[in-house]
């Protein structure tokens, strides 16, 4: 089937706020795009992109004080076949049971200059 996807999202900041975007379609289905999944920023901005440990494109940002909009419109083909479940024995963890391992997906990343 043909699906067409994308979104919409403003921001209202007080100040001029760094950012991690993680909006844009997954490196695995990218085969499937019928047409690109471009981040459009209004106003303009650098955009810095990564992948993290799950293979994401995290888009790194530094939006200006006010009204910032992020948007996106695609089309993609899917199957339609039901995603793969997650075990049903993985679990909830208590706070502080693991945060060492979400420290390194939740801290800001730098920029290495040559």
């Amino acid at each position: 089937m043909r699906i067409r996807a994308g979104y919409e999202i403003s921001y209202d900041c007080p100040q001029p706020t760094p950012m991690i975007l993680t909006l844009s379609v997954h490196p695995s289905r990218l085969a499937d795009l019928e047409t690109p999944d471009r981040l459009r920023l209004d106003p303009a901005l650098i955009v810095n992109t990564y992948h993290d440990s799950f293979g994401n494109f995290c888009h790194v940002i530094r939006a200006p004080a006010g009204r910032l909009t992020a948007s996106a419109d695609f089309f993609i083909r899917d199957g339609g076949e039901p995603d793969i479940a997650v075990r049903g024995d993985a679990g909830a963890r208590a706070i502080g049971a693991n945060d060492d391992a979400a420290a390194v997906e939740l801290r800001g990343r730098r920029r290495q200059h040559p």
